[in-house]
């Protein structure tokens, strides 16, 4: 049993400028793989090298938007949960990034076998999940508001720097529940590998993009794991995503 985790560009074009992250889980925690891709077809070719016939797939990106304006159901029960996501809607997603791209890379999956679900990921199923990782860090890595990943008003770069480099110690220090296992020489593969203090611009941006997608992988190893351990907000006709508790 494989779990992938898709941190999701949400522009679509052609070809498109911001990458998504890609990183893999096998069913022993050990992060097996990470990468970055531009278009649905490299996303669907990392999907290949490691589903199996066993395989859930994680997407940090709006898979279900079925409101035309406004916000989806689910992001106001996040409100109330005051964990705030960013509000999906068909008119407001066809504006300002040309449609809703991860619907469209679920049927890319359908393709390949995958069904979209909320229930538990089972062995000899491929299944998909809307993940949202930001709310993690607080809940599986225990890290407090003061670490900022994330471009906002009066954040620095030097402060996402920061950030990211304890996100990723704590990832690579094996003392989550249950453990991840990651070698060294998996992130050096990638810009995860690299001095985080040295990145700037869209290098620093990418860092963070497979950091996500390695807690997107990581969400449904322990929802495979411990079901108990994931709260299922929302629901499958508008819209849900997977919250670690």
């Amino acid at each position: 049993m494989n779990f992938i985790g898709i941190d999701l560009a949400w522009k679509i074009s052609g070809i498109p400028r911001d990458r998504t992250g890609l990183a893999t889980i096998d069913g022993a925690g050990h992060l097996i793989d990470v990468d970055l891709a531009a278009t649905d077809d490299e996303i669907i070719a990392f999907v290949r090298v490691h589903a199996g016939d066993s395989c859930a797939v994680g997407i940090d990106a709006p898979l279900i938007v079925a409101n035309e304006s406004g916000q989806r159901p689910v992001e106001r029960l996040l409100l109330g949960l005051r964990t705030p996501a960013y509000p999906a809607n068909r008119s407001l997603f066809a504006r300002v990034y040309g449609g809703v791209r991860g619907e469209a890379l679920v049927e890319r999956l359908a393709a390949e076998g995958f069904a979209l679900t909320t229930k538990r990921p089972t062995d000899g199923h491929r299944t998909v999940f809307e993940v949202f990782p930001s709310p993690a860090y607080k809940s599986i890595l225990g890290l407090d508001s003061t670490v900022k990943v994330k471009r906002r008003r009066g954040v620095r770069t030097a402060d996402i720097q920061r950030g990211l480099g304890i996100v990723r110690d704590s990832l690579a220090r094996g003392a989550l529940d249950p453990p991840l296992i990651i070698d060294d020489s998996i992130l050096d593969r990638s810009i995860a590998g690299q001095d985080v203090e040295l990145l700037h611009g869209g290098l620093l941006e990418r860092f963070g993009d497979i950091l996500d997608a390695i807690i997107a992988a990581y969400i449904l190893y322990r929802y495979y794991r411990n079901p108990n351990s994931i709260n299922v907000v929302g629901d499958i006709a508008t819209g849900y995503v997977l919250l670690p508790t």
